[in-house]
């Protein structure tokens, strides 16, 4: 006999190839079990985890994007569009919850963060605001205001805490406000930094651009060696304090990309001073 279901998640018509499957919080004598179901690959079901606590969204959530449920749907979650988790649908949770659920199966880890940061309350408050037919980017605003959050350095993600700390009430309407103050903190700090760099950057700006000059500025898919050599120097100095001397270890490491260039001589580069 199956166990009594804490929260069912059904996908329909979606995957490769698309098919029927879902997956099940099932109430266990010492916390609950995850099965997952296809109806072409384990049409009779599949453990995926047991839990040794009581059943709640977030860790059923969290199961679920640990056990990589995307993908078993489909073979490559890049390709997923923003919107799939409208083939899901949840019985058992509601507004906020469902919600993370349904992108925890459709699109699986990166894209649950936000909303597995929440507190209960904060997840309560948020069912008002999502409802039970949340709209295409409906998420947007949520992951603005924790975005300038953690770039500011707050490590406390919590929505109603966040609220609490810059003196809003508990509301909907207050969620603009926050995001706004976020923001404008945020591109302050941004402003500061970019002063405090060029300053730390402009005694060694000529010497930058002189060594930067000796390679070509052609970017194809990558940034132009020109480009990346620039930036390695103008981090090299911000560091250091001074040029680099002898052999030294070159990467561009900027914006997602990570390039290891070799050892360069910086002697044998800016060649005897006259």
């Amino acid at each position: 006999m199956t166990n009594p279901i804490h929260c069912r998640v059904d996908v329909a018509g979606f995957g490769t190839p698309p098919r029927r499957a879902s997956v099940e919080a099932r109430a266990d004598p010492q916390g609950f079990a995850v099965w997952f179901q296809d109806e072409h690959r384990c049409p009779s079901g599949e453990e995926l985890a047991r839990c040794n606590r009581s059943y709640d969204a977030r860790t059923f959530a969290g199961i679920i994007v640990d056990a990589r449920v995307n993908e078993r749907l489909h073979s490559s979650r890049n390709s997923v569009p923003a919107t799939a988790w409208r083939a899901a649908t949840v019985t058992g949770e509601r507004g906020a919850r469902a919600q993370l659920l349904r992108v925890a199966v459709i699109r699986g880890w990166g894209h649950t963060d936000w909303l597995m940061a929440q507190s209960a309350a904060s997840l309560d408050f948020l069912d008002g605001i999502i409802g039970d037919a949340p709209g295409d980017g409906c998420e947007r605003p949520f992951e603005r205001i924790l975005g300038y959050a953690w770039e500011l350095g707050i490590d406390d993600r919590d929505l109603l805490d966040l609220m609490q700390r810059h003196g809003l009430p508990a509301r909907g309407a207050s969620l603009p406000l926050l995001e706004d103050m976020l923001r404008r903190k945020a591109y302050r700090q941004r402003e500061e930094r970019a002063a405090e760099r060029a300053a730390r950057i402009a005694p060694f700006r000529a010497e930058i651009d002189k060594i930067a000059a000796k390679f070509d500025d052609y970017s194809g898919r990558a940034p132009s060696t020109r480009h990346r050599i620039t930036w390695f120097l103008e981090e090299y100095v911000i560091e250091h304090g001074r040029m680099p001397r002898g052999e030294v270890v070159v990467e561009y490491k900027e914006r997602g990309w990570q390039i290891w260039m070799g050892t360069w001589n910086f002697d044998e580069l800016v060649g005897p001073e006259t």
